[in-house]
């Protein structure tokens, strides 16, 4: 049986784990093609106009499978924190999926949930593997193959190795930096080349370091957001705040890029803490990009240019 796994949202912060753990099942894992204008004029067509650009991509990517597997995994993801919640279109996107004719193969959607319960991520596996298998020594077994392969995959993020190079097999230049730039967003933002406009390749030719959230442990990320006076509901939103506080914090970076979607009420208002609390105070170089799908890469290089080349004349 072929599984298709979606190239959107968490993919490349769970797909070595996703991957490990149906394979360990006996399933061939069939991700969605990387984006492109095919998938992202689907994207348009087929979602609701008020979503942001993340969201509406998860459209095209299941078209894109429609013709290449049995089966699609589409994981309804509360929470991944004690009473914290992910964004509500999260939460509710298998039903968005449903709710549209798109004549595609079943979509499997075991909720994940670790607001209440440190076993909230293996009930949702388990829950998963019953789709496929009766024998739960079989379901624990290919779990704990997904935690091994999750946890080689974070081990080699924390050398700063970007997603894409390992995911996608995308090779950037690893010596002669001029400068290092700290870009805070959400691993869908940042890694989908269409979304961000491939940044991080634009940034890597300029001679600049990048550093992001998936190279520093979440927990301590986490910590610092912790320095709030009142938690932030959203994970999302205390890992933007607390990935921006600790490159500031630690001097790891020369500036950081700050990557929002359009219409993102939760990232527009970090936003506005990142500025108000971390980079305004001490003068600390900033740069807000807004992504949609109207975004144009020649304006992106335009911006990060200027901003590299301040960054330069600065050091």
């Amino acid at each position: 049986m072929k599984i298709g796994i979606p190239r959107i949202l968490l993919f490349y912060r769970y797909y070595p784990m996703w991957k490990a753990f149906f394979e360990a099942l006996g399933l061939e894992v069939i991700p969605s093609s990387i984006t492109n204008k095919e998938i992202v004029d689907l994207s348009i067509e087929k979602s609701v106009s008020e979503a942001c650009i993340p969201i509406k991509l998860v459209y095209g990517h299941i078209l894109d499978l429609k013709d290449k597997v049995d089966i699609i995994f589409l994981p309804r993801i509360v929470g991944l924190e004690y009473r914290t919640y992910m964004c509500p279109k999260f939460i509710g996107i298998p039903d968005m999926i449903r709710s549209v004719d798109l004549d595609i193969p079943p979509i499997i959607d075991p909720t994940i949930d670790k607001r209440n319960s440190l076993t909230g991520f293996f009930k949702g596996f388990f829950e998963l593997g019953r789709f496929f298998t009766k024998n739960s020594l079989k379901i624990l077994s290919a779990y704990m193959e997904g935690l091994k392969a999750l946890k080689s995959y974070n081990e080699k993020l924390k050398r700063e190795v970007t997603p894409l190079e390992i995911l996608d097999g995308k090779n950037y230049e690893k010596d002669n930096f001029k400068i290092r730039i700290g870009i805070v967003g959400h691993c869908y933002e940042i890694y989908d080349e269409f979304i961000s406009g491939g940044m991080i390749k634009i940034l890597n030719r300029l001679g600049v370091k990048v550093l992001s959230m998936e190279m520093v442990d979440w927990k301590t990320i986490l910590k610092e957001a912790n320095v709030l006076p009142k938690k932030l509901f959203w994970t999302f939103g205390r890992e933007l705040y607390g990935t921006a506080r600790y490159f500031i914090r630690k001097s790891l970076v020369d500036g950081i890029i700050i990557v929002v979607a359009f219409g993102c009420g939760p990232d527009s208002l970090v936003r506005e803490l990142i500025e108000r609390d971390l980079t305004k105070p001490i003068d600390f170089p900033e740069i807000t990009i807004t992504v949609d799908e109207h975004s144009s890469e020649l304006g992106l290089i335009t911006r990060l240019e200027a901003f590299v080349d301040m960054l330069i004349r600065r050091k």
